[in-house]
Parts: structure tokens; sequence; C-alpha cells
């Protein structure tokens, strides 16, 4: 089980909340049930801070929260703890028929982080039409991974996470055909398929 968090920093405190997190790191240990963590920083609105956290189950998530955090353990809400700023986190489920994967350890250079909702009606089509795009994304070199995430409490909630081994090889791959990758993959051209859609360009954020 996942979760993703989208935390977007008040003006003037970057530099202090990035060293508040840092100083956090050392307590998501393994112990805790936590296998992998990422950090991803918006390139052009650096406040925005993403992070994708992999946990052994949802019971860990929790113990974890009311360990670290100090909310409840059946809380999903933990954004309202956190003031001022905003926090949002949501428990996701990974799609592996929808997934590319190159190379599972290579660094990226950058990120294309992909949020959106799917039009209740559309859902089964868009599901249908997300898992056959792994041949195209397969052909695309510089593209290192790319995942896909559902919302494990609203299936029709979903992140895309595209990682490339650098800006320069994502321009050279981008295009498919007359739309860029991402619209390709998550939007299909079919935009009467989602109810919004936005995307993000980062770089990956080392803490800790």
């Amino acid at each position: 089980m996942f979760t993703i968090c989208c935390t977007i920093i008040p003006s003037g405190k970057l530099e202090e909340e990035l060293k508040n997190m840092a100083q956090a790191e050392s307590k998501f240990t393994r112990d805790l049930g936590v296998l992998r963590r990422n950090f991803y920083q918006c390139i052009d609105q650096p406040h925005i801070i993403w992070t994708i956290t992999e946990w052994t189950s949802e019971k860990a998530h929790n113990m974890a929260a009311h360990g670290i955090m100090k909310v409840r353990t059946d809380d999903r809400v933990a954004s309202a703890y956190f003031q001022p700023g905003l926090y949002l986190e949501f428990f996701a489920k990974g799609l592996p028929e929808a997934a590319c994967i190159r190379d599972l350890e290579a660094a990226p250079g950058l990120v294309v982080i992909s949020h959106g909702i799917v039009a209740s009606k559309k859902i089964e089509a868009w599901n249908k039409r997300i898992k056959a795009t792994r041949e195209v994304l397969a052909a695309k070199r510089s593209l290192l991974r790319s995942r896909i995430f559902y919302n494990y409490y609203n299936s029709t909630h979903f992140w895309g996470l595209m990682e490339w081994s650098s800006r320069e090889g994502y321009e050279e791959d981008r295009m498919v055909g007359d739309i860029t990758v991402e619209e390709f993959t998550f939007v299909g051209g079919h935009r009467s398929e989602l109810a919004a859609y936005n995307q993000y360009y980062c770089a990956p954020l080392a803490l800790g």
C-alpha cells in the first residue's frame, strides 16, 4: 500500500520546512512498516513537495501516524493537524498492469507527476485504454519508469508518475504524434473521459 502526499509550504518557509522534513525522516523506519519513501519537488513552484511512501500495510501507516505525527490511529484526515500551509494525503494502490519499468534503480533527472479524476461513467473505458499504452511507453528510451496509482477509496482518482533520465531526454522523447506522452497515456485525446487533470514537472528531492 502507498500513501501519496502533497505538501504546499507557505511563502518564506521553504528552507525551514525542508530542514524539518529532513530531520523527521530518521523516524520513518522499516520497523514501522516503511518500505520506501521518495520525494519530488516541483521545479516551477518549489514550495510544492510530493511524497510517495510504500508501506507494508495501512495499519502500519496508521500506527506510524499515531507515533510520529500524534494523530489518531484511525484518522485518514491527517491534514487537519498541519497548519499553516496545506498537506494532502491519500491512500493509494499501484496499477501494475499499466506500469512500464525499464530500470528500477536508475535515478531520474526529471519526474512528471500527473493527477486527475476520471469521469465515473468512463472509468471502465479509461482502465482498458490505459493498460494498452505500455507498448508505446516501452519505446521511449529516456523513460526509466512509468507507474500509475489510484485512490484506494475512490478508484476514479489517479496519479501518474513518469520518471525520465534527464530533462533533455524528456524533451526529445515526449511526443506521441502531435500530443505529449502524458496526454497520450492519461488523457488519451478523449478529454470527456476525465473530470479533472493537472501535472507537475518535478526534480527528485533528497532528504536526510
